[in-house]
This record gives C-alpha cells, structure tokens and sequence, in this order.
C-alpha cells in the first residue's frame, strides 16, 4: 500500500523537478539578456515594505489597480527564472478584487533580473514582499534607484489583527467541544513582532 503512494507522487516530484530545471535555465537566460549589472534601471522600482497586517496588501493592490505600474503575479512566480518572459509574452492585468491570504551575486542578477522586467513592463515596478524589510540595505544598495513605501499603523490594531489572522489560520487542531477549549497565551513570536514593531516606530 505504501508502494502505490509513493509511486503517485512520482509524476509530481519529476514535474516540479523539471519546472526547477527550467527557471533554472531561465534564469541565465534573463541574467544574461538584462545587460550589465551596473546599467541603469528604466524607471526606479517601489518597494512597499511594513510589518505584517498593517495595509501592505491593500496599498499594493490599490497601487497596481489604479495606476500604470508593473508587478508579480501568480504567472510570474510560476516561471520566476524569467519574470520578463512572462511580462513580454502575457502581461496580466490586475486583479478586481482586493483580497488577501494569510550575496553579491545573487543582488547582480537580482538588479539585472529588475532591469529586464522592467523593460518588459516598460513602466515602474512595484514589488510588495514584507520580507524584503529584511534586507533593505542590500536592496537599497544593489537599487539605488528604488523608492521604499514605509507603511505604519496603530499598534493595537496591527497586534488584533494578528491574531484575527493567527486564528484563521490555527496551528492545532480545534477542539472537538467547547468545555475542551483552554485559553492560549499569546505567541512568543507574535510578542517579538509587536516588540519589533514598536521599537521601530
């Protein structure tokens, strides 16, 4: 019984395997086809960065809907080796509906892989990855063009709306009553985050 699961996954491994294969091979491609590292960016890019649940995907999403900017979407990220190929071949549009779900060598082919993009889009990118707040010196020196968008919010609301979306989302399965239920001390690590989150501001 084993055997025959392990022999279903065959075809999804050997299909993620080759989709890796290929934007590894992408990836050289538009590294290589971006031009010099040092070039000048076509427009400067805009990174909006923030802590989590503060308005970062609305504003995004506000941003990519009401004005003439590039962005990733869900094509894109399926073919990440090559974002300008996607750009150039299928441009999507942006979604209607606003909604949310919860080394030096990689930064050259990171500027050189902005650059073809954003020649492919032929106008700004925005990019929206909190993520990103991680490494802003390096972005920023890798892109000196780029303009970040800070987003700020109260307190109090970010630390409801992290557990509103902590409990969306739960890491243990429910109880089965509610005599079962015990009351849960708030996460460490959404502790950190509202620490961080206060230190910064």
């Amino acid at each position: 019984m084993a055997e025959r699961g392990a022999l279903r996954r065959i075809p999804r491994f050997a299909a993620s395997r080759s989709l890796w294969a290929l934007n590894a091979a992408l990836d050289r491609v538009e590294t290589v086809s971006g031009g010099p590292a040092d070039a000048p960016l076509p427009e400067p890019p805009v990174f909006i960065v923030g802590p989590p649940r503060t308005g970062s995907t609305l504003l995004y999403q506000l941003v990519v809907g009401c004005f003439h900017v590039g962005y990733l979407s869900n094509r894109h990220c399926r073919l990440y080796g090559a974002p300008s190929l996607v750009e150039r071949i299928r441009h999507p549009e942006p979604p209607s509906v606003l909604e949310s779900r919860y080394g030096r060598d990689k930064l050259r082919r990171l500027r050189a892989s902005v650059r073809a993009l954003g020649n492919a889009a032929g106008r700004p990118l925005v990019f929206k990855n909190l993520i990103c707040a991680l490494r802003l010196g390096p972005i920023s020196e890798t892109l000196p063009e780029a303009v970040f968008v800070r987003i700020r919010r109260n307190v109090l609301a970010t630390a409801v709306s992290l557990l509103a979306g902590r409990n969306l989302t739960p890491r243990r399965p429910p109880p089965s009553t509610l005599e079962q239920a015990e009351p849960q001390p708030i996460d460490d690590d959404l502790q950190d985050q509202l620490a961080a989150y206060i230190r910064d501001r």
